[in-house]
C-alpha cells in the first residue's frame, strides 16, 4: 500500500497545488457530460517458484469471462489461474468506455460511474501434472477524462488520471473466523476477497476555463452486486466480494467547485460512499488451498 500512496502523492500534490495557484472570479460550471475511457498498464503477477506467467491475460470483449454483459459495453479484461472449477480463471475488468450526462456541480448524489467486475473463482495454487498461473499482483488504470459543460461540446476538456491498484486475494482458511477482515457473521463462507481503495486515487483536482475543481469517483455499494462488506477507514475503503461468483463494484461521480465543502449525502444516499471515498478497487489477494 504504501508503494501506491508514494505514486499518487507526487501528483496529486502537484495538481492540488496548480488548481489552488490558478484563480478566477468566472462562476463555476453548474452541469457537465463526462466521458470516461479505462485502459491497464503496469500489470504485474506473482506466484510460487514452480509457477508461470499467466497465457494471454489481456483481452477487449463485448462480454466479460462469464459471457455475461452486464451494461452493453466493451470491457477491458485481465485474465489469470488455473481452475479448479468450472467457472474458468479469475478476473478483473472494467467498462472501456462510458459517457454520463447531467453531473451538477456540488450535488451530493452525483451520477453512476463506471463498473468494475472480479471473477473471484478458486484457482490451484500448487503443482498438479503442470505448473499453475500466477495471480494478478499489480495494475495501473489509466482514465481519460473528457469533461464537457452540458450543451457547450466545442468547450470540451481532456485530462489523463492514472489510479494504481494493488490486488491481492486473501487465503481460505478452514474457519470464516479466522479469515482476513474476520469477524465475519455466521453463514459466510469460504473466505471473501478484499478491494481496498485509496481516498489518494478518488479525487482529482484540475483547472477548466480558469476555475478550480474536484472530481472524486465514489464507490457505490448500494448498486454493486456480491459484495460481503464495505469497511471505511481514515484514508481507504475495503470493499469484500464473495467467493465463487462474479462480483459488481459500481461507482459514482461526483464534481464540486475546490474550496467548497465536500456534498453532504442526501437521506437515503448514504450507501453510495463518501465523496472521497474511491474509484476504484484495489483488491487484496487471496492464496487458494
Amino acid at each position: 500500500m504504501k508503494r501506491i500512496r508514494s505514486a499518487l502523492l507526487g501528483p496529486a500534490i502537484g495538481l492540488a497545488a496548480m488548481a489552488g495557484a490558478l484563480s478566477s472570479q468566472a462562476a463555476p460550471i453548474d452541469r457537465w457530460v463526462v466521458t470516461l475511457t479505462n485502459d491497464w498498464s503496469d500489470v504485474t503477477f506473482i506466484g510460487g517458484p514452480n509457477t508461470v506467467a499467466p497465457a494471454n491475460p489481456f483481452s477487449m470483449a463485448d462480454t466479460l469471462p462469464d459471457g455475461s454483459n452486464p451494461r452493453n459495453l466493451t470491457y477491458d479484461i485481465i485474465s489469470w489461474g488455473t481452475p479448479l472449477t468450472e467457472e474458468g480463471r479469475s478476473f478483473l475488468a472494467v467498462d472501456d468506455m462510458a459517457t454520463f450526462g447531467g453531473l451538477t456541480t456540488g450535488d451530493s448524489l452525483g451520477v453512476p460511474g463506471v463498473n468494475f467486475y472480479h471473477g473471484n473463482y478458486r484457482q490451484s495454487a500448487t503443482t498438479n501434472g503442470s505448473p499453475p498461473e500466477r495471480w494478478l499482483d499489480n495494475a495501473t488504470l489509466n482514465v481519460r477524462i473528457a469533461l464537457t459543460p452540458e450543451g457547450a461540446e466545442s468547450s470540451a476538456r481532456t485530462f489523463e488520471h492514472s489510479i494504481p491498484i494493488d490486488f491481492r486475494e486473501t487465503r481460505n482458511t478452514s474457519s470464516i473466523q479466522s479469515c482476513a477482515g474476520a469477524p465475519w457473521a455466521s453463514g459466510i463462507t469460504p473466505c471473501p476477497d478484499s478491494l481496498t481503495i485509496l481516498d489518494e486515487a478518488a479525487n482529482f483536482p484540475f483547472v477548466f476555463d480558469g476555475v478550480s475543481y474536484v472530481l472524486s469517483f465514489a464507490f457505490d455499494p448500494a448498486n454493486s452486486l456480491n459484495l460481503t462488506r464495505l469497511d471505511q477507514n481514515e484514508d481507504s475503503s475495503t470493499a469484500w466480494t464473495n467467493e465463487g461468483v462474479r462480483s459488481r463494484l459500481a461507482t459514482r461521480l461526483l464534481i464540486r467547485a475546490a474550496g467548497a465543502p465536500a456534498p453532504i449525502p442526501e437521506p437515503g444516499t448514504l450507501g453510495i460512499a463518501l465523496a472521497g471515498l474511491a474509484l476504484l478497487a484495489v483488491a487484496r489477494r487471496t492464496r487458494r488451498a
